[in-house]
């Protein structure tokens, strides 16, 4: 199952931040805490962009592939690049476990 697509924005409410997806039709997450912890917003804020942060996941994993196989084509040791490549779809995966 896909993820509500984005983008999510966050209104500020007396103790509780709320994640609303696109055109504020639904409540993602919320972030409770104490009112005067500062990672409270930081948290929110985080959540929110989550749609944003997957999506620039995806394109560099696909620019890095695209690196990497120029790069071999070449004869240049690419592992590091390969890895990170992996790393990355890998964290993708965990996002969208349907579609890895």
């Amino acid at each position: 199952m896909a993820h509500t697509p984005g983008p999510w924005s966050i209104k500020d409410g007396a103790r509780t931040f709320y994640i609303h997806g696109s055109e504020d039709k639904y409540i993602i997450a919320e972030a409770e805490m104490n009112y005067a912890d500062p990672q409270r917003e930081s948290n929110a804020r985080l959540i929110a962009v989550a749609p944003e942060l997957l999506a620039e996941l995806k394109a560099a994993s696909e620019t890095l592939g695209l690196l990497a196989t120029a790069a071999e084509k070449r004869g240049v040791i690419t592992d590091h690049a390969r890895k990170r490549q992996l790393d990355i779809r890998d964290a993708i995966a965990k996002a969208e476990p349907d579609t890895a």
